[in-house]
């Protein structure tokens, strides 16, 4: 019989079903309150971000994928993760950002102060600061804690 702890499911037990570095699937098997078992199939994802992308005259841009599963191209946000590194350094995520967006060094140079200072940030030689952070975070809209 399930516990009285409120849940109005219990796991039992639980085996990997298939696993890559983008995702693992696993079934669980479960138990009701009222005594009867089942079965649930779980997908789990490593953290990812969606990137809402507004072009200076204000159109959101989308890019097409292919989708295996339904055989057909759509039109969605440009999303990703970072399997290999989700707790990344601050100056990898904003070369990651660069990379995404289509930008050199000389793009970010408003918001660090000059290309000087891009290229000591990127070389590791100067560490970004709070007004670069906020500046950052803005025009690439994201969060500041990205770049701690």
């Amino acid at each position: 019989m399930a516990s009285d702890n409120g849940a109005d499911i219990e796991t039992i037990g639980t085996r990997l079903v298939y696993q890559n570095r983008w995702m693992r699937v696993r079934e669980d098997s479960i138990r009701y309150r009222d005594g009867s078992t089942g079965i649930y199939g779980v997908v789990e994802k490593p953290d990812f971000v969606v990137i809402a992308a507004i072009d200076d005259a204000g159109r959101l841009q989308l890019v097409q994928q292919f989708r295996y599963p339904v055989g057909a191209r759509f039109w969605e946000l440009p999303q990703g993760a970072w399997e290999q590194q989700p707790d990344a350094d601050p100056i990898d995520v904003l070369r990651f950002l660069l990379d995404q967006n289509g930008l050199s060094q000389r793009d970010i140079a408003t918001e660090l102060g000059s290309e000087s200072t891009v290229s000591l940030v990127l070389s590791g030689k100067r560490r970004l600061n709070r007004d670069h952070i906020a500046r950052l975070s803005e025009r690439f809209h994201v969060s500041p804690s990205v770049f701690f």
